[in-house]
């Protein structure tokens, strides 16, 4: 058993693989919000990663186990971290990163004073002798067997998914042009102005009303950037399926592809929370988001390795989509969020338009739109625009028509509302979009001025979905509707229930 460098360092261990290792042994810690970060030693060509954790006294109160556990203390005695070579696995370069902090951050403060500690030669030699009997008397210890992971188990997967990996490394390569490839964003910001430019409105482009573009593994809706470059990939492509898989999640579930099939390159992010001194998953800041107390200016955000996504059409033996739809009128939950929102609704005129000085929203007659459709998503659009005011989302909301500014809250609303009328099941009316047609030029001289201006668009655009589910009760809609679906399984009689088990 050896260090696997002269230093300790920390590395934190792909959330994808610590998944797959969880679903061979359940033991593999997930901690919710928390990534698998440790230290690494290497025996016998192999690489193992050994968990670090600031929780030195577990959940339970009682002390750990000294056999299996190496306790890291300062020059005041005091316990600031814990080695945990139970929960030792097996892990190779490619799904490892070494952990780096800018050094005023307060993150990196707390992990350089425990690996300060590590180090020292005591440690050190602590460390080494732990794992080797962890790994050496593994399968003649009853006690081991009872309280370590399967060491022997996940090394045989461990070696499965580097096979895998590295099949993709190699299918990469026939896909990979000399130039460097750009990024989700760079992509996406052309894609956006070459729509743009051709007269389409890119983000009503590759809808898919029976459900949101979701990873078919996890079930997780893709956000953000990811979300719309896969919407763009399939309109282009003609994909009807909203489901995506890796590669690896391809091979996971049995599924094959065609040579020569193209995937789609993914940005993947991880986020450090600067108050509790740890990093989180997107998950868990994602459901922190929700709550009232949350700040934005207390997290920071990291790159992870980026991934590529294949439609479920490209693939062999994926089973059919269930292209049911949820039983909700999406019309009649629009009407009812001007109250819940508290924006005042008045009709008249020929035009619609969103009144921040009154907080106000009006609309030409209903009888003036060719169907409650057009008339819902025109409401929509508006009342996206009413989240800007100084009570609700505070934006700056005093740009002019023509305006640069005027054209930056037109993008976020205009977004904003394809997000919520994607959720409702309502399909863009050629009505619909030929109103907004008018911003087409002022939205390619925004982005072409700034692409960053894209970003902080769909920022804005992903903020106001969020405020208008929450607070206009499109979520709450969502969760009653679904309760009313009957599912093809609860339709089965007992005994077709039973085959289909025991299969």
């Amino acid at each position: 058993m050896k260090i696997k460098e002269r230093k300790l360092r920390l590395y934190k261990v792909d959330e994808e693989y610590i998944e797959y290792l969880r679903a061979i042994d359940k033991r593999v810690s997930i901690k919710k919000g928390r990534p698998f970060i440790g230290i690494l030693v290497s025996e016998r060509n192999q690489d193992y990663c050994v968990p670090l954790t600031s929780q030195v006294i577990p959940a339970s109160g009682k002390n750990r186990n000294k056999k299996i556990t190496t306790i890291i203390r300062n020059n005041k005695g005091e316990s600031i971290a814990a080695v945990l070579y139970n929960n030792m696995i097996p892990v190779f370069p490619e799904v490892i990163q070494k952990i780096r902090y800018e050094p005023n951050d307060k993150e990196w403060n707390r992990l350089n004073n425990e690996i300060l500690y590590l180090n020292k030669k005591s440690i050190l030699e602590e460390v080494q002798r732990k794992a080797e009997m962890v790994l050496t008397i593994y399968n003649q210890s009853s006690f081991l067997k009872k309280v370590c992971v399967d060491i022997g188990k996940l090394e045989k997967a461990a070696k499965e998914y580097e096979r895998v990996y590295l099949l993709e490394r190699e299918w990469m390569k026939t896909m990979e042009n000399k130039e460097a490839p750009k990024s989700v964003k760079e992509r996406l910001v052309e894609a956006y102005i070459k729509c743009l430019e051709e007269g389409t409105i890119p983000w009503y482009r590759g809808w898919n009303l029976t459900a949101p573009i979701h990873n078919m593994s996890s079930g997780r809706a893709y956000t953000g950037y990811n979300r719309l470059i896969l919407q763009l990939e399939s309109a282009e492509a003609g994909y009807k399926d909203p489901r995506w898989l890796t590669f690896f999640q391809m091979h996971q579930m049995g599924f094959s592809m065609d040579k020569g099939t193209k995937g789609v390159r993914l940005d993947t992010w991880y986020v450090i929370d600067t108050k509790a001194k740890k990093t989180i998953s997107l998950d868990e800041y994602n459901r922190r988001k929700k709550g009232p107390d949350f700040d934005p200016s207390q997290y920071l955000w990291r790159p992870g390795r980026p991934v590529y996504v294949f439609n479920a059409e490209q693939l062999n033996g994926v089973p059919p989509l269930d292209k049911k739809l949820i039983p909700i009128k999406g019309n009649e939950v629009i009407e009812q969020i001007p109250e819940k929102m508290g924006v005042t609704l008045t009709y008249g005129g020929d035009k619609a338009y969103y009144n921040p000085i009154r907080d106000s929203v009006r609309l030409p007659e209903k009888g003036q739109f060719k169907d409650e459709y057009v008339y819902a998503s025109t409401l929509l659009h508006e009342l996206c625009h009413a989240t800007g005011h100084k009570s609700r989302l505070n934006r700056d909301m005093t740009g002019t028509f023509g305006s640069e500014e005027y054209a930056k809250e037109e993008l976020r609303a205009e977004i904003g509302s394809s997000f919520l009328m994607a959720a409702l099941q309502i399909e863009p009316s050629q009505q619909h979009m030929d109103r907004h047609k008018a911003y087409v030029q002022d939205w390619v001289a925004v982005l072409k001025k700034d692409p960053e201006e894209l970003d902080k668009a769909i920022k804005g655009a992903e903020k106001i979905e969020e405020y208008v589910r929450k607070v206009g009760g499109i979520d709450k809609a969502l969760e009653q509707a679904k309760k009313q679906e009957i599912t093809q399984e609860k339709k089965l009689p007992m005994k077709e229930k039973d085959k289909g088990i025991s299969r």
